[in-house]
């Protein structure tokens, strides 16, 4: 699962309160800080029924991806009076949603809530729903007193599309990062592996029987593939905005360095295993733009 933090970018449908510093800001600046710095920037209220709404940034979520939940955020505080009563809540669908009517304290503290689902239609969040979002406060009282906004923002989780797969058989492996858009898949037996990281928004594949690996950075556009079978691999590095493909048998590797553009692939069986093999981290191969395949030993041979 990963998360996104939205913060206000735009007044929203509603905005009826006061400005501090009032010096010609739009009200959502004066809660769209990382950190709330209390009462230097805020919005504020001694009106009943008063709303204040903002809009927020547009998600970079894509529209494939899973939403779990939806956190909103809000440092609210009283002010002038021993109670004041409002609240603080989230319109979404063009409905207004308010949590209960809350006593406010002197100083700023910090109000959350979790909306699993979105209220406007009882059903997970979408990407649109999201970006038609708004938060904010509406106040209870009238009074000599009010009720100030310093921060709002909300904290998407969501979980990727596609795969992230490891399916392992008696191996032993240490520092694995995956991260895709579509599908990171790992499957190895009886293999040790030490720090892999490999990034994905289509597909990576590494497959692997029999081998001993140590530090592995692939990533993907497309594909990477890394089939491999009682190999001693240390140091590959690949990046891919189409295709890379390494096949190899009984080798010993030290230092590969691949770069496509379209397709590389390196197979290495037989005799031209012997070309390639046991690079002892003084040779980098490096392919870039161009089709390698197990007849271009040439190629090989001179990187």
């Amino acid at each position: 699962m990963a998360t996104e933090t939205l913060r206000p970018n735009a007044n929203g449908d509603t905005n009826t309160w006061d400005l501090v510093p009032g010096t010609g800001e739009s009200a959502w600046e004066n809660v769209d800080e990382a950190v709330s710095d209390d009462d230097t920037t805020r919005n504020w209220t001694n009106v009943a029924n008063e709303v204040d709404l903002y809009n927020l940034a547009t998600t970079a979520i894509d529209p494939a991806d899973t939403i779990n939940s939806v956190t909103a955020y809000w440092q609210i505080k009283r002010y002038g009076i021993s109670y004041y009563d409002g609240f603080h809540g989230i319109k979404s669908g063009g409905t207004e949603y308010w949590k209960a009517e809350e006593t406010f304290t002197a100083a700023y503290i910090e109000h959350s809530e979790v909306y699993n689902t979105d209220p406007a239609t009882s059903a997970a969040w979408t990407v649109a729903g999201l970006n038609a979002l708004q938060i904010g406060g509406k106040s209870a009282n009238t009074g000599t007193g009010g009720m100030r906004i310093s921060q709002c923002y909300i904290v998407v989780d969501y979980t990727a599309a596609g795969i992230t797969e490891f399916s392992e058989s008696a191996i032993v492996y240490i520092g694995v990062v995956a991260s895709a858009t579509r599908a990171v898949t790992f499957t190895r037996s009886a293999s040790v592996i030490v720090g892999v990281v490999a990034t994905a928004t289509r597909v990576l594949a590494a497959t692997r029987a029999a081998s001993v690996i140590v530090g592995i950075v692939a990533t993907a556009t497309r594909v990477v593939n890394y089939p491999r079978s009682a190999s001693v691999i240390i140091g590959v590095v690949a990046t891919a905005t189409r295709a890379v493909a390494f096949t190899r048998s009984a080798s010993v590797v030290i230092g590969v360095v691949v770069t496509a553009t379209k397709t590389s692939t390196a197979s290495a069986v037989g005799s031209l295993l012997r070309t390639i093999k046991d690079f002892s981290g003084r040779v980098v191969n490096t392919f870039t733009g161009r089709t390698i395949n197990d007849a271009t030993t040439r190629d090989i041979q001179s990187h």
